[in-house]
């Protein structure tokens, strides 16, 4: 079971890795082109976010829940949307460090991110946001500890400007089961006192 969470705890930060900077952030990126025009369109998500997810098992019953939290911040000059995700599952903490970027050729947003607990490798994730909806819809994809491919689908939508619930759904072929739903509201104060993972890397 614990295992299990785990690997589903993994796609959370996802959720909220496909996002741009408020205020003075978001006018830099829209005065960089198409591209930086593409992120700006998702600057809702850039803040300090609560978490709390469910998890449900294949019969739709609630097994399990964990309380997390999220930092969304610019990086690379705008270019890029880092996020830190960490909860607390089992007593163990769980962190994550994903960056993404909007790829014009495919026009789609693709990212990556490592957590402190695969050992199979990253995941990866291709995602479209619906401005009309206010919801974005992404694919996850990791290897798991034999060799396979997981994937999941996550419908991630915009109830308020401070609210949005993201449903988590195991794919299997033809099969789409429900395994997650997480309840994000904006934290106070919003913005990060977190160091980012590239002034880490350029101190």
């Amino acid at each position: 079971m614990a295992y299990r969470i785990g690997r589903l705890t993994r796609s959370l930060p996802f959720v909220l890795l496909i996002a741009v900077a408020q205020g003075d952030d978001a006018e830099k990126a829209k005065s960089g082109g198409p591209v930086a025009e593409k992120l700006s369109e998702l600057e809702l998500y850039v803040t300090n976010w609560n978490v709390v997810a469910q998890y449900f098992n294949e019969n739709g019953e609630q097994v399990g829940t964990v309380k997390g939290t999220e930092d969304i911040v610019w990086a690379l000059g705008h270019r890029v949307i880092q996020r830190t995700f960490t909860t607390l599952a089992e007593s163990a903490v769980y962190r994550a460090i994903g960056l993404l970027t909007w790829n014009e050729a495919t026009e789609r947003f693709e990212g990556v991110y490592f957590d402190n607990i695969s050992t199979s490798g990253p995941t990866t994730v291709e995602a479209q946001w619906n401005k009309k909806k206010r919801e974005m819809v992404s694919t996850l994809k990791s290897t798991g500890s034999d060799g396979s491919t997981i994937k999941y689908r996550i419908v991630d939508k915009f109830i308020d400007d401070s609210n949005r619930v993201a449903t988590t759904y195991s794919l299997a072929g033809n099969k789409q089961t429900k395994v997650m739903e997480a309840k994000y509201a904006r934290a106070v104060p919003c913005p990060s006192t977190r160091r980012r993972l590239i002034d880490e890397l350029n101190p």
